[in-house]
């Protein structure tokens, strides 16, 4: 019984830090001036699919990865704006893992 608490805990832990990962990314693409087409969190097979906004938000059932689409590349790109939506995420994992040693 504890093995299947420990491993349910353990994959909503992972599911909760894709989803916070992939948020990041997307929240940075609309920042820097990109439209975000697709959010994909987890691989594998789909579980749902549904529109937010001109979104579309996939959810699959392995978690761990994910996938941000934007719609268009502006002519105005430049470097520091593909390194702000490159380093959302990573920043948001740190971010959480700071939180989480705090709490604990």
């Amino acid at each position: 019984m504890i093995v299947l608490v420990i491993t349910g805990t353990l994959l909503l832990t992972f599911f909760i830090g894709a989803v916070l990962h992939e948020v990041a990314h997307a929240l940075a693409a609309d920042v820097v001036g990109l439209g975000v087409r697709e959010v994909q969190i987890g691989s594998g097979p789909l579980l749902c699919r549904t529109g937010l906004g001109r979104r579309l938000v996939e959810l699959r059932l392995l978690p761990g990865q994910g996938m941000v689409q934007y719609r268009h590349q502006p002519k105005s790109w430049r470097r520091s704006r593909r390194f702000v939506f490159v380093a959302a995420g990573p920043v948001c994992d740190l971010v959480l893992l700071i939180t989480l040693m705090a709490a604990s």
